[in-house]
């Protein structure tokens, strides 16, 4: 065991430098502390900036008979808004999304009914001009099902069963 060695002054300490009031440590934890404050804050905005999500509800009473209807709630601005049906759908290669058993749309602002129009292009895209005040489009709209289920053949329902593809019964906002 190696003897205590204990100095008899404290002058032959070398004094700390030190170029501020405070510790080291204190400086170090207000700086995490005013980075942590910025993330939070930061964080906060990026939330309050996200759009608010596309509401969907799915009526299957009539998926026996390969028919769905849908109803969408679409958070929107103002103005010329394009809606877009899924047309590149995972696992195909190509654009593959039944935009042909799309049926029955009906689009409406504030209980009132608005019209819309295919792109002469693009037939997957539906333009239609949104009133001012208005932040979001009703949207209705039915989908034949006679193609099958994620790439298979055969009905997509019984009396029983469902099986539903998202794709089938969808419109969003086209960026």
């Amino acid at each position: 065991m190696l003897p205590e060695v204990k100095s008899k002054s404290k002058r032959n300490r070398a004094p700390i430098a030190s170029h501020s009031p405070r510790p080291l440590h204190s400086h170090a934890m207000l700086c995490i502390r005013s980075l942590f404050f910025f993330a939070l804050l930061s964080a906060n905005m990026a939330l309050a900036a996200a759009p608010a999500p596309i509401q969907l509800s799915v009526d299957g009473s009539e998926a026996s008979r390969n028919i769905l209807h849908a109803k969408l709630r679409i958070p929107v601005e103002p103005g010329e808004v394009t809606l877009a049906y899924p047309k590149w759908l995972p696992g195909n290669h190509r654009p593959a999304g039944p935009i042909q058993n799309l049926t029955g749309l009906v689009i409406e602002a504030d209980g009132k009914r608005l019209e819309w129009r295919r792109d002469p292009v693009e037939m997957y895209s539906i333009h239609v001009m949104v009133p001012p005040g208005v932040h979001e489009l009703d949207v209705a709209l039915d989908a034949i099902t006679d193609e099958g289920v994620a790439g298979s053949s055969g009905a997509a329902a019984s009396t029983h069963v469902m099986d539903v593809n998202w794709n089938w019964v969808v419109l969003y906002p086209a960026q």
